[in-house]
């Protein structure tokens, strides 16, 4: 069997927290700019968080998703996966971030 290959270029888990507090302090809700894998989106849904992640790149629109999916867990509700270049939403956000 092979190994699954992480898709994260940034194995730190240090930023999370910083992020957490900072959509804890505003509304319990963020905008993730460029959500790449979903690294912080993930973390902040697992916290509690209403999370909307966006990005330009299917690709890796694609890993979050799948990374998701792994999670096997009910905080998925709690994320939305979108394209920037089309993203709509009705919801406002008093915190909008990149975690790059």
């Amino acid at each position: 069997m092979g190994q699954r290959q992480n898709t994260d270029l940034f194995i730190s888990r240090e930023d999370i927290d910083f992020y957490r507090d900072l959509s804890l302090a505003h509304d319990n809700k963020a905008l993730e700019l460029g959500v790449g894998t979903g690294r912080v989106a993930i973390e902040l849904a697992k916290a509690g968080l209403t999370v909307c992640g966006i990005d330009a790149s299917i690709y890796m629109l694609s890993e979050a998703s799948k990374k998701l999916r792994r999670q096997n867990s009910t905080f998925g509700n709690r994320l939305k996966l979108g394209d920037m270049r089309n993203f709509k939403t009705e919801t406002l956000f008093p915190l909008i971030h990149t975690a790059s």
